[in-house]
């Protein structure tokens, strides 16, 4: 599934990344939906079977761009990784970490996406 689509009304898709990714993009004047999908958080280690993480979040809404030519900046979230027995980092642009207590550890939580104009 991909984590950051951007389509310009009455056109194609111009964007689709994965995270984690980030970088930018020129757009020019026209109307624009912005669908943007946090990452996933990792799984816990502490009961059998183990957790999941939980879902990132969804965000939806347009933009009208006038000028001609605007630079947009777009970072997609990244899903962390998982261990047990260890404290597990957060995915990139945000997730925080997941505790860890004796061998029993939580998953890091799964990054932001969003786009920056």
């Amino acid at each position: 599934m991909f984590h950051l689509l951007i389509i310009l009304i009455k056109s194609e898709i111009l964007i689709e990344k994965d995270g984690p990714y980030e970088g930018s993009q020129i757009l020019y004047a026209g109307q624009y939906i912005f669908q943007c999908y946090g990452a996933q958080g990792a799984e816990g280690f502490y009961a059998s079977p183990r957790s999941i993480g939980g879902k990132g979040a969804y965000v939806k809404g347009t933009y009208k761009i006038t000028g001609e030519g605007t630079q947009i900046y777009i970072n997609v979230g990244g899903k962390p990784s998982s261990s047990a027995g260890v404290k597990n980092p957060g995915g990139f642009n945000g997730g925080g970490a997941g505790g860890k207590q004796s061998t029993q550890s939580g998953g890091g939580g799964g990054g932001a996406t969003d786009v920056r104009i």
